[in-house]
């Protein structure tokens, strides 16, 4: 009915003050919505960082493994020479 329609206007109406409020609120929300997602964002970062720090690591280990048995083959053939 045509009260009914007055009264939902009157009830959506919100003074400026309430609205400065909201959007305040809303605000404050999104603010502390990006930092979750630059922290997150961050997070990855590190992430693909250490991965590659662990990738260099294990080829440094595979390296270090291949110097080894080149030292022990050069010494086996020194002593073989002996």
């Amino acid at each position: 009915t045509l009260e009914q329609s007055k009264i939902s206007e009157t009830q959506n109406v919100h003074s400026v003050p309430e609205i400065t409020k909201l959007v305040s609120i809303n605000m404050k929300h999104a603010q502390k919505e990006m930092k979750y997602v630059n922290t997150l964002c961050l997070n990855a970062l590190i992430a693909k960082k250490n991965m590659h720090l662990a990738q260099k690591n294990i080829y440094l280990l595979q390296e270090l493994k291949r110097t080894e048995e080149k030292i022990k083959l050069k010494t086996n053939l020194k002593l073989k020479r002996i």
